[in-house]
Protein backbone atom coordinates (compact mmCIF):
# COMPACT_ATOMS: atom_id res chain seq x y z
CA UNK A 1 0.00 0.00 0.00
CA UNK A 2 1.19 3.62 -0.85
CA UNK A 3 -0.31 6.37 0.74
CA UNK A 4 -0.27 9.97 -1.51
CA UNK A 5 -1.49 13.18 -1.23
CA UNK A 6 -4.39 13.92 -3.37
CA UNK A 7 -3.01 15.64 -6.17
CA UNK A 8 -0.57 12.36 -7.13
CA UNK A 9 -2.73 10.33 -9.59
CA UNK A 10 -2.85 6.94 -9.59
CA UNK A 11 -0.84 5.89 -12.93
CA UNK A 12 2.61 7.77 -11.83
CA UNK A 13 2.89 6.07 -8.61
CA UNK A 14 2.23 2.74 -10.80
CA UNK A 15 6.31 2.20 -11.69
CA UNK A 16 7.18 2.54 -8.33
CA UNK A 17 4.84 0.99 -6.88
CA UNK A 18 5.18 -2.64 -9.20
CA UNK A 19 9.11 -2.41 -8.41
CA UNK A 20 8.02 -3.53 -5.02
CA UNK A 21 6.21 -6.28 -5.98
CA UNK A 22 7.43 -9.84 -6.28
CA UNK A 23 8.06 -11.26 -9.53
CA UNK A 24 5.25 -14.15 -8.61
CA UNK A 25 3.51 -11.59 -9.39
CA UNK A 26 2.45 -12.68 -13.11
CA UNK A 27 -0.90 -9.99 -13.68
CA UNK A 28 -1.96 -6.69 -12.38
CA UNK A 29 -5.38 -5.21 -13.03
CA UNK A 30 -6.16 -1.33 -13.68
CA UNK A 31 -8.85 0.34 -14.99
CA UNK A 32 -8.83 2.56 -17.85
CA UNK A 33 -6.65 5.37 -16.48
CA UNK A 34 -3.93 3.01 -16.28
CA UNK A 35 -3.88 2.88 -19.88
CA UNK A 36 -0.32 4.16 -20.45
CA UNK A 37 2.54 3.37 -22.30
CA UNK A 38 4.66 3.91 -18.72
CA UNK A 39 1.94 1.61 -17.14
CA UNK A 40 2.85 -1.05 -19.66
CA UNK A 41 6.77 -0.57 -19.59
CA UNK A 42 6.72 -0.77 -16.23
CA UNK A 43 4.88 -4.51 -16.12
CA UNK A 44 7.21 -5.31 -19.17
CA UNK A 45 10.17 -4.42 -17.06
CA UNK A 46 8.51 -6.33 -14.24
CA UNK A 47 7.85 -9.34 -16.42
CA UNK A 48 3.95 -9.21 -15.96
CA UNK A 49 1.00 -8.39 -17.75
CA UNK A 50 -1.11 -5.31 -17.52
CA UNK A 51 -5.15 -6.34 -17.54
CA UNK A 52 -6.18 -2.88 -18.42
CA UNK A 53 -9.24 -2.10 -20.96
CA UNK A 54 -7.95 0.61 -23.51
CA UNK A 55 -10.15 3.80 -23.67
CA UNK A 56 -12.76 3.62 -25.98
CA UNK A 57 -10.94 6.33 -28.19
CA UNK A 58 -7.56 3.56 -28.28
CA UNK A 59 -5.73 3.72 -31.62
CA UNK A 60 -3.35 0.26 -32.71
CA UNK A 61 0.14 2.12 -32.94
CA UNK A 62 2.25 0.54 -35.99
CA UNK A 63 5.64 0.03 -34.86
CA UNK A 64 4.96 0.22 -31.32
CA UNK A 65 8.22 -0.72 -28.53
CA UNK A 66 7.88 -3.81 -27.57
CA UNK A 67 6.15 -2.65 -23.73
CA UNK A 68 3.58 -1.86 -25.77
CA UNK A 69 2.58 -4.74 -28.15
CA UNK A 70 0.69 -6.23 -25.16
CA UNK A 71 -2.13 -3.03 -25.58
CA UNK A 72 -2.35 -3.59 -29.37
CA UNK A 73 -3.03 -6.67 -28.68
CA UNK A 74 -5.87 -6.11 -26.36
CA UNK A 75 -6.92 -3.87 -28.84
CA UNK A 76 -7.14 -6.21 -31.78
CA UNK A 77 -9.17 -8.67 -29.68
CA UNK A 78 -11.85 -5.99 -28.78
CA UNK A 79 -11.57 -5.27 -32.48
CA UNK A 80 -12.31 -9.14 -33.59
CA UNK A 81 -15.31 -9.10 -30.89
CA UNK A 82 -16.90 -6.63 -32.96
CA UNK A 83 -15.46 -3.26 -31.14
CA UNK A 84 -18.64 -2.42 -29.07
CA UNK A 85 -19.57 -2.15 -25.61
CA UNK A 86 -20.69 -6.04 -25.65
CA UNK A 87 -17.28 -6.29 -27.30
CA UNK A 88 -15.73 -4.78 -24.40
CA UNK A 89 -17.44 -6.50 -21.50
CA UNK A 90 -16.87 -10.13 -23.04
CA UNK A 91 -13.34 -9.00 -23.23
CA UNK A 92 -13.80 -8.30 -19.68
CA UNK A 93 -14.57 -11.53 -19.01
CA UNK A 94 -12.12 -13.48 -21.01
CA UNK A 95 -9.48 -11.73 -19.11
CA UNK A 96 -10.89 -11.99 -15.38
CA UNK A 97 -10.67 -8.88 -15.13
CA UNK A 98 -13.87 -8.80 -12.52
CA UNK A 99 -10.75 -9.82 -10.34
CA UNK A 100 -10.15 -5.97 -9.83
CA UNK A 101 -12.93 -5.75 -8.02
CA UNK A 102 -11.20 -7.79 -5.51
CA UNK A 103 -9.17 -4.72 -4.31
CA UNK A 104 -12.36 -2.36 -4.59
CA UNK A 105 -13.84 -4.67 -2.01
CA UNK A 106 -10.91 -4.80 0.10
CA UNK A 107 -10.59 -0.92 0.83
CA UNK A 108 -14.26 -1.67 1.19
CA UNK A 109 -13.20 -3.58 4.30
CA UNK A 110 -10.56 -1.21 5.43
CA UNK A 111 -13.45 2.20 5.40
CA UNK A 112 -15.43 -0.40 7.47
CA UNK A 113 -13.43 -1.34 9.89
CA UNK A 114 -11.10 1.69 10.44
CA UNK A 115 -13.19 4.35 8.72
CA UNK A 116 -12.84 7.09 5.95
CA UNK A 117 -10.78 9.50 7.92
CA UNK A 118 -7.05 8.96 9.33
CA UNK A 119 -6.71 10.78 12.35
CA UNK A 120 -3.00 12.15 11.86
CA UNK A 121 -3.04 15.80 10.67
CA UNK A 122 0.64 15.28 9.44
CA UNK A 123 1.37 13.62 6.06
CA UNK A 124 3.92 11.26 7.48
CA UNK A 125 1.86 10.43 10.29
CA UNK A 126 -1.22 9.44 7.98
CA UNK A 127 1.25 7.02 5.75
CA UNK A 128 2.28 5.13 9.34
CA UNK A 129 -1.22 5.06 10.31
CA UNK A 130 -2.36 3.63 6.72
CA UNK A 131 0.71 1.28 6.92
CA UNK A 132 -0.51 0.16 10.30
CA UNK A 133 -4.15 -0.32 9.63
CA UNK A 134 -3.33 -2.38 6.14
CA UNK A 135 -1.00 -4.68 8.65
CA UNK A 136 -3.97 -4.93 10.98
CA UNK A 137 -6.01 -5.62 8.22
CA UNK A 138 -3.94 -8.18 6.61
CA UNK A 139 -3.55 -9.84 9.73
CA UNK A 140 -7.09 -10.05 10.41
CA UNK A 141 -7.84 -11.37 6.98
CA UNK A 142 -5.04 -14.05 7.93
CA UNK A 143 -6.84 -15.30 10.92
CA UNK A 144 -10.07 -16.34 8.59
CA UNK A 145 -12.68 -14.29 7.08
CA UNK A 146 -16.38 -14.61 7.99
CA UNK A 147 -18.04 -17.71 6.69
CA UNK A 148 -22.11 -16.97 6.61
CA UNK A 149 -25.01 -19.94 5.90
CA UNK A 150 -28.38 -19.23 4.64
CA UNK A 151 -30.88 -19.52 7.35
CA UNK A 152 -34.67 -19.81 6.64
CA UNK A 153 -36.69 -16.71 6.63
Amino acid sequence: MKLTDNKTVDHRVYPQFLKQAPKTVKRTYGDGAYDRAMCYRANFDHGSSLIVPPQRNARYRMNAPEYLEERNKVILEIRGLRGDDDARKLWKKLKDYHRRSLAETGMYRFKTLFGSDLKSRVFQGQQVEAYVKSKALNIMTNLGMPQSEKIAA
